[in-house]
């Protein structure tokens, strides 16, 4: 835990726009993950050049700078909060949530591409119950050439639960050679679960490799029987199955950043 205006010998607290800003140190590598403290005005965190570090995400408002060459992994439960990530030239951030949701939520989340190479790679999952409705709004612009974004939301619907997914990615006619991917998958369990799922895209730039797409079904029976064939019990085929679709690409990106951090050591 990272308490406000403490100081730190891996970075320092500033102030900008009048908030609270922690400014890593340029070239600074951690295994380690860090979290701030939970308050509700606005938290502003700057990665320095050719940084690498991870964050427990915490905070209801959170402004993200990465500099040249930082990577971030970004992890968080499934709540409401809001943040925004501004990513200089070849700046990677890696976003990981993945949880059970059983009371509304919100969440408003903006990215911005603005060097060349930037790059996102979002991963979200979500498991409705009760009565509980998820409103999910991801804006991704790309600013620069050859930046790329790729966001998948997997989504289990049970019970009431109602998830409204927006994702709205732009390429300006600046950003040649950009990609930009983004897939939706959702299983509903139960009649009255509910998904309103909106991929749009806005590009202004001919050189682009883009595909959206989403897909709302059942568990489907295939699977359910395959695993069934091998011994499991109904129930426990399918809580192994749900938990690969919702668990399985966060642990792949959790390992991808381990990875990549032991190299850069």
């Amino acid at each position: 835990m990272l308490p406000i205006g403490q100081p730190q010998p891996f970075g320092t607290w500033e102030k900008r726009e009048g908030n609270d800003c922690f400014c890593f140190n340029d070239g600074y590598i951690s295994e380690r993950y860090f979290a701030f403290e939970a308050f509700e005005v606005p938290l502003y965190i700057r990665l320095g050049k050719n940084t690498r570090v991870a964050i427990i995400e915490q905070g209801s408002d959170v402004h993200y700078t990465l500099e040249e060459n930082s990577s971030l992994l970004h992890l968080s439960e499934p709540r409401s909060y809001k943040a925004t990530f501004d990513l200089d030239k070849e700046a990677h951030l890696r976003h990981v949530s993945v949880g059970t949701v059983r009371e509304n939520l919100k969440n408003t989340l903006v990215v911005h591409l603005n060097g060349t190479k930037a790059s996102v790679d979002w991963k979200d999952g979500l498991h409705l119950k009760a009565s509980a409705e998820c409103d999910w709004q991801m804006l991704i612009f790309h600013h620069a050439p050859q930046t790329s974004s790729n966001c998948r939301v997997h989504s289990v619907i049970e019970d009431k639960g109602f998830l409204r997914l927006t994702y709205d990615g732009t390429v300006e006619q600046s950003a040649a050679d950009a990609v930009l991917l983004q897939k939706n998958l959702n299983y509903i369990l139960t009649p009255n679960g509910r998904v309103c799922a909106r991929p749009l895209m806005h590009i202004a730039n001919k050189n682009v490799r883009a595909s959206h797409g989403t897909a709302t079904q059942p568990l489907p029976r295939e699977v359910l029987f395959y695993l069934q064939a091998r011994g499991l019990e109904p129930e426990t085929a399918k809580c192994l199955f749900l938990e690969g679709f919702l668990y399985g690409f966060s642990n792949e990106a959790l390992a991808t950043n381990a990875a990549m951090v032991t190299a850069e050591d």
